[in-house]
């Protein structure tokens, strides 16, 4: 589902670990 790809994305940023390139644009979406 996409709420669980937006809390992964969250968590992911929150933790800071470092993001794929391929997920950047994505956050930037969602944020």
């Amino acid at each position: 589902p996409e709420s669980q790809v937006i809390l992964s994305a969250n968590v992911t940023v929150g933790g800071g670990s470092k993001v794929p390139d391929s997920e950047s644009p994505l956050l930037q979406c969602f944020i």
